[in-house]
This record gives C-alpha cells, structure tokens and sequence, in this order.
C-alpha cells in the first residue's frame, strides 16, 4: 500500500548547529528536533532531516588537538582533505549522538543514520534501495537523518556537498520540497554585512538564476561550513526541474523552522519553478 505523504527535506548546516567555540550546540539541536517532531506527530508531513556538523564534531572531540598526516603520496590540499576525513569520521557518531538525544527527548521519536556516497544517487540499484528505505522510514515515523560519507568517499570534500546530497535526496524521493537551513535570513540583494540597506529577496523564480546572478549574489562561504549561497542556489534551480519548491531561511532562530514547516509565515527566500 502506498500511503500519500507530503515530503520535505530539511538541511542543517554546520553554522546552525555549532556554538562560537564551533561545538555541537545540543539546544539547538533539540530545539530542531522538537520542531521536526511536533510536525511528524501532527500531520500527515515526512521529513527527512539532513545534517552536516560531522567535522565539526570531530574537532570538538579531538578538543584541538592536531592530527598528524603521512605527507607519502599526498599534496598540501590532499593533507587537509584526509584530516577532514578523520575528522568526520571521528564526529559522525558524535554528531547522530547528539541528534538522537534530541529525537529521543521528544516523545522517544527514533531516528536512524543514512550515509551516502555520489552512487546513491547515480547507480539505480542503490538509488532505488535508498528510496524504497526512505519510504519505510516515513511508514513508521522513522526520522532518517542523512550525511554525506566524507570519511569514505573517493571523490574530495567540496564545498556544499550537503547541499548538493539534500538536492538529491529531495528529487529521488520526489519531495514537495526543501528547506535549507543557515545562520543567515536568507538571500539578500547584496552582502548584509557590509551594505546596511541590503534587501531579503523573498520571492525567486528558477528560472532567474543565471550563473551571472549567483556570481553577483554569492560571495564567500559559512564560517563552519563548506557551503554558502553558491550551492544552496545551483540547487535550487536544479531541483526546480523536478517541481521541487526551495526555501532557504535561518535555521538557528527560534521557531523559524516550525513556521516554515506549517507555512504559517513567509520566511527566508523561496525559490519557485
């Protein structure tokens, strides 16, 4: 029996998740996870929660303390990538800890760790496992939280890559949409930072995202993160094809998600196809 679920994919980038010494932040974790929970608990809405932070959380483990590469066969930028990927490794278990934490003070909710690689999504035999498991998730009210495998992946760390990997969770489960949350508002006409009169865009077509526009918009990356602007647009106008409704807003402000997820307010930027 297929059941009728309206279907989001929720991103949560390092920045929301990470405090100022950039350590995991368990309240606002919790606080994501009782927004997520109070929605899956009253409606017919699935979500599929998509989190970065692994690296982070290793650093935090690792409590500053500098890992040591073998530089044999490995340039300057390779170096730093394998430190990423020991890092990672060492903070996804952290990372899904802590996200369990959160689901679990929220009426014992459970959650379950996906990671996937680029063949999740482009070999069909896997892709259609993910989706078919995605879908037994959702049955039981099953919070699938997914990350991107850094520790095993062949292919090097590049910026937004959860951005990118929630852009295809969303389109290989034929998702209503995705909401993509950061430490920012959302997409303003020019960097809010250094121009005071810089305006939120609320409202924007697909179909208006050039190259030349994301040039002129996107500027820089998040301080934790690997991402910024840049992907979070790339994707939305890719998933845009597909009938999938993009909003990015800011997803460490209080009751921001929940909001969204009711469509209560207009928050952050939507992108429209």
């Amino acid at each position: 029996m297929t059941l009728n679920f309206e279907k989001t994919v929720v991103k949560i980038g390092t920045d929301t998740i990470t405090n100022s010494r950039r350590h995991l932040s368990l309240e606002v974790m919790s606080r994501i996870a009782r927004d997520i929970s109070q929605i899956v608990n009253s409606t017919n809405q699935r979500i599929a929660l998509v989190s970065s932070g692994a690296v982070a959380a290793g650093r935090m483990e690792l409590n500053g303390r500098r890992l040591e590469i073998n530089p044999e066969n490995l340039s300057g930028t390779n170096i730093q990538l394998e430190r990423k990927r020991i890092l990672a490794s060492i903070g996804q278990g952290t990372l899904m800890t802590y996200w369990k934490k959160s689901f679990g003070e929220q009426g014992q909710i459970p959650a379950g760790e996906l990671l996937t690689t680029y063949r999740t999504f482009e070999e069909e035999t896997e892709t259609e496992n993910f989706r078919r498991l995605l879908e037994n998730f959702f049955r039981n009210n099953i919070i699938p939280i997914i990350n991107a495998n850094d520790a095993l992946t062949v292919e090097p760390l590049k910026t937004g890559d959860n951005d990118f990997n929630a852009g295809e969770v969303a389109r290989t489960i034929n998702a209503n949409r995705l909401i993509l949350c950061t430490n920012v508002d959302g997409l303003f006409d020019s960097n809010p930072n250094e121009n005071p009169d810089a305006k939120l865009i609320k409202n924007l077509p697909a179909e208006k995202i050039t190259d030349e526009l994301i040039e002129k918009l996107c500027k820089g990356k998040s301080k934790g993160g690997t991402g910024g602007m840049r992907s979070k647009l790339e994707v939305a106008r890719r998933i845009a094809e597909y009938g999938i409704e993009t909003q990015i807003i800011n997803g460490g402000r209080e009751g921001k998600l929940l909001q969204t997820l009711k469509n209560e307010d207009h928050i952050g930027t939507k992108i429209v196809f």
